[in-house]
């Protein structure tokens, strides 16, 4: 059996491990796959594509303040996180149910969505500030252009620069 844990518990029970990977203990401490990190290497994945929409997809999610109802293992004990059964309808892989029938969302995984929303924010906001930039430089150009015209027609208005006098003499 081999573990890798990158985690530190204080705990004052007894943990216990399976063949599998899991820690087990109060709490329902639970470490995934090879320890708290999961496996993303490229070479155990097939069939690779970004995220499509992942702005709308993680837009549509709320984030909600509660109280633990009487069912939870805290109960009366205030908490902010997300509702499972709506974070399903979104991210359906990322939902699961325990032994007791009560769902659970695998928070860590939403940051994949996440990466992909800001990338997304990202490039329409570059496109949005390059076209911004391509059209004050168009309007700095017919501003310079109307002005010379109406200083050319109109020496003396007050925006047109004035001949130095001594370079008059």
């Amino acid at each position: 059996m081999r573990y890798v844990f990158s985690v530190v518990l204080v705990v004052a029970a007894v943990l216990t491990f399976s063949s599998i990977g899991t820690m087990r203990g109060p709490g329902n401490v639970t470490a995934v796959e090879d320890g708290i990190g999961r496996l993303s290497d490229q070479r155990i994945k097939d069939k690779v594509e970004e995220i499509e929409d992942p702005l709308e997809k993680i837009l549509s999610l709320r984030g909600v303040q509660f109280v633990w109802g009487e069912k939870s293992r805290t109960p009366n004990k205030k908490g902010i996180g997300m509702i499972a059964q709506e974070v399903q309808e979104v991210f359906p892989m990322i939902v699961s149910t325990d032994s007791e029938g009560f769902r659970k969302v695998d928070y860590e995984v939403l940051v994949a969505p996440l990466i992909g929303a800001v990338k997304e924010i990202n490039d329409r906001d570059v496109d949005e500030i390059k076209a911004l930039k391509k059209q004050n430089a168009d309007l700095i150009e017919e501003y310079r252009v109307m002005k010379a015209w109406i200083c050319a027609k109109d020496p003396e208005a007050e925006f047109c620069p004035k001949p130095d006098p001594e370079e008059q003499q």
